[in-house]
Parts: structure tokens; C-alpha cells; sequence
């Protein structure tokens, strides 16, 4: 009996082990995929955008139908294009009205303003293989997380002296390392 319990403890610290390897393997994939994207896209584009799958799975990835972009504190549903299909029609509202803030009044010129920006978006997006971003923060300034499928989070922050929060600053990007030109990778491992 006490030889089962000793073999079930070896063999449960060895996977907690092998467990936390593929963790690290994994997130050193994720950063050199957002070293190299970064190095070759503007990611500045993603200062204001939210893009959150409903769940943390890899098919949900597929099932985004929009993303958020935050303007001046205005919260703006961008609708996702396949081809030249809006593949949620209840956007049309802030499709439109994102336009116009872009001085964009014409419906088909509208319509192929917002398809280019969210094919943009939607490509970078795709482009860095994570799952989740999060922008959008103006009170901390500008940054985005970029939430990996395990559920880690990795932080952008290409120019620490336009982070405004001291929390931030001096919490995470002073702990940060630096990967491209002033752009540093944070990884915030979740408990």
C-alpha cells in the first residue's frame, strides 16, 4: 500500500513538472511570435481594440463576429467580414457611426472603410496566435494584453514613458524585458 501511494506522488510531481515545462515552451513560443509580428506589423493599431472569443478554446477563435474599438471613451461593435459578408448585421449602427467619426457619411464607402480596418485588425489578430487582446486603456496608457489560450497574459508596451500609471509602470514594464527596439514582453503568469 505504501508502495502506491509513493509511485502516485512521483508520478503527480512529474507531471506538475512536465506541466510547467510545456507552459514555459509554450509561452516562449507565444513571445517569439509577438517579437517576430511586431517586428514586421504596426501594432499600434491594437491600442484601442478589444477582441474576447467567448471561451477559451480554439474554435472560438473562428466564432468572433466583432471586436470593440474604444475611441475618446466611446465604445464602438466593429463587425467581422467574411468576403463581403458583415457577419453580424446588428453592427450596421456602429459601423456607421465609427465611420462618420472618420468623416466617412457615404453607406458604401462606409461599409468598405469599416471591412478594411476589421480585415486589418482581424488579420493581425490572427497573425499573432494569441486569443485574447485587450486595449483601450487611456487611464493607464498605451499598451495592450495580449491573453495567450492557457489563459497566460503577455503585455505590449512599446514606450514606457507612455504608461501613466505608476502601478503599471513600476510594477510590470520596470520587471519587463526588452525585445525590439523599446518593446517589451511581460509575461503575467496566472495563479
Amino acid at each position: 500500500m505504501k508502495f502506491v501511494i509513493i509511485i502516485s506522488i512521483v508520478l503527480f510531481v512529474r507531471c506538475n513538472q512536465q506541466k510547467k515545462q510545456d507552459s514555459v515552451e509554450y509561452n516562449q513560443r507565444v513571445s517569439d511570435n509577438i517579437k517576430h509580428v511586431s517586428t514586421t506589423h504596426n501594432m499600434v493599431k491594437l491600442y484601442n481594440v478589444t477582441i474576447k472569443p467567448r471561451e477559451y478554446t480554439t474554435e472560438s477563435q473562428s466564432q468572433i463576429v466583432r471586436f470593440q474599438v474604444n475611441i475618446r471613451n466611446k465604445i464602438f461593435n466593429i463587425p467581422i467580414f467574411k468576403d463581403d459578408t458583415i457577419l453580424m448585421k446588428d453592427n450596421y449602427y456602429d459601423l456607421f457611426k465609427y465611420s462618420e467619426l472618420n468623416g466617412i457619411k457615404e453607406k458604401d464607402s462606409a461599409i468598405a472603410y469599416v471591412k478594411l480596418f476589421s480585415n486589418s485588425i482581424m488579420s493581425l489578430y490572427h497573425k499573432l496566435g494569441i486569443h485574447e487582446v485587450q486595449g483601450g486603456m487611456p487611464n493607464i496608457g498605451e499598451l495592450v494584453i495580449l491573453k495567450s489560450i492557457n489563459g497566460d497574459q503577455f503585455v505590449f508596451v512599446p514606450d514606457t514613458n507612455k504608461i501613466f500609471s505608476k502601478h503599471w509602470k513600476n510594477g510590470f514594464v520596470s520587471e519587463g524585458r526588452m525585445i525590439r527596439d523599446s518593446i517589451y514582453l511581460i509575461p503575467l503568469t496566472h495563479e
